[in-house]
């Protein structure tokens, strides 16, 4: 039995005017897990140039809970006591931020996921890991909120992990985040 769990599919919709590659994890254990952190890496081909073919290219991915202040705030130690969304803001220095979603279908790529962390229960090491292929990479999706604000008893939120995996379209024009910042630029103006 799974006792991590992470969404079939990772998500890019905007945080505040910041677009962002999101997935959701979520620990199912009655015993937490401490001292946790979250490590993201792309992988996918790269043309040096020199022209040599590089096929398993592999990039950090810097990943956050708390997109408002990306730039100073980039933190991968979590505190897993409800399910959360992890964040890759696609910022000028990400490897995404010229692709637009047809390119990221096409470019074959992969981003891996690792967690780390130690079992309370039993103090043994446990690193969960996941990938996500260009086709499960959803642009334009986000993610329901799985905790239950009605259901609080004796002062605990209700988890409904069966909707850990529904997601909502959402608008969002179909063009790169350098364009779409362009855009909201030309907007702002």
């Amino acid at each position: 039995m799974k006792t991590v769990m992470f969404s079939d599919y990772a998500v890019i919709a905007p945080r505040d005017g910041k677009l962002c590659l999101m997935f959701r994890v979520g620990d199912v254990r009655k015993s937490q897990i401490v001292d946790a952190s979250i490590r993201m890496q792309l992988f996918r081909t790269w043309k040096t140039s020199e022209e040599r073919h590089i096929p398993f290219y592999q990039e950090d991915l810097k990943v956050c809970y708390d997109w408002r202040n990306p730039e100073n705030d980039f933190r991968n130690q979590l505190f897993l006591l409800l399910p959360m969304v992890i964040i890759h803001v696609i910022g000028e220095n990400s490897p995404l931020y010229t692709l637009t979603p047809k390119e990221l279908k096409e470019s074959e790529c992969e981003v891996v996921v690792v967690l780390d962390g130690i079992v309370e229960h039993t103090g043994m090491n446990t690193q969960p890991k996941t990938s996500y292929t260009s086709d499960e990479i959803l642009w334009g999706y986000d993610f329901h909120d799985v905790i239950d604000r009605n259901c609080v008893e004796n002062g605990q939120y209700y988890v409904d992990f069966s909707k850990f995996n529904d997601l909502s379209k959402i608008e969002l024009p179909s063009c790169s985040p350098k364009e779409f910042y362009a855009g909201q630029t030309s907007i702002m103006l």
